[in-house]
């Protein structure tokens, strides 16, 4: 998790863009910052870990490899109007 969080599209929080993020998503995908992992978990009720947690499942290994943060922000903000992109 931590290799993956290496990644250059995965050295900001997802949401927030904070420089190294400690925290991911599972059922997103995505790295993310304290303050906002918090904000998933409350709001969205996903599974949240830290990058260095012993206990990985194999099933977030793939999906972090076949998503990111990169890859789920340009989905979602395909889904915006332009003048909303960042």
């Amino acid at each position: 998790l931590s290799r993956m969080g290496q990644h250059p599209g995965n050295k900001n929080c997802a949401d927030c863009r904070e420089h190294n993020p400690r925290y991911i998503d599972v059922q997103w995908g995505v790295y993310l910052c304290l303050l906002c992992s918090g904000a998933h978990q409350k709001v969205l009720g996903t599974t949240i870990v830290t990058i260095d947690t012993t206990e990985v499942d194999d099933q977030w290994i793939t999906t972090l490899e076949q998503r990111g943060n990169s890859k789920v922000n340009d989905d979602l903000e395909d889904k915006l109007e332009t003048i909303e992109k960042r």
